[in-house]
């Protein structure tokens, strides 16, 4: 059964995301509590997988929070690709054990559809290039 995302899914993981964010990331850079030094950043428990950066800078605002998932770019693009491939590998499966049925078509969208995700994913910089110049000259 898809999710559906009703206004009231969309409501529930916002207040889910403003509730989660630390009060230091939204407060002013000079008022932070007990984080560490504001030039030096926020230590990160883990880096991001490729030997990423270590801190997340302090910046005013939101901008911390979006400073820290820019960082996790690469590391959500290396998870969305294995999800794709792990989908084009149950659409194989389906069409193997289907024996020419309905399955074999449930079989082939699965795998049209991974291939067009990961399409996108592949030239997502791209059509986010081609839109910002189209929209925002």
């Amino acid at each position: 059964m898809p999710l559906r995302l009703s206004p009231r899914w969309v409501l529930a993981a916002l207040s889910a995301v403003a509730v989660a964010l630390p009060g230091e990331a939204l407060a002013d850079p000079v008022v932070h509590r007990g984080i560490g030094d504001p030039a030096q950043g926020i230590p990160l428990l883990q880096p991001w997988s490729g030997g990423g950066p270590t801190t997340t800078p302090i910046l005013p605002g939101v901008q911390t929070f979006f400073a820290y998932f820019n960082s996790a770019i690469p590391w959500m693009f290396e998870v969305a690709i294995g999800f794709c491939a792990i989908w084009i590998l149950i659409g194989g499966i389906q069409i193997m054990v289907s024996g020419g049925g309905g399955q074999k078509s449930s079989g082939q969208s699965h795998i049209t559809w991974a291939l067009v995700g990961t399409l996108i994913l592949v030239f997502a910089g791209a059509i986010l290039k081609l839109l910002n110049n189209m929209f925002y000259v």
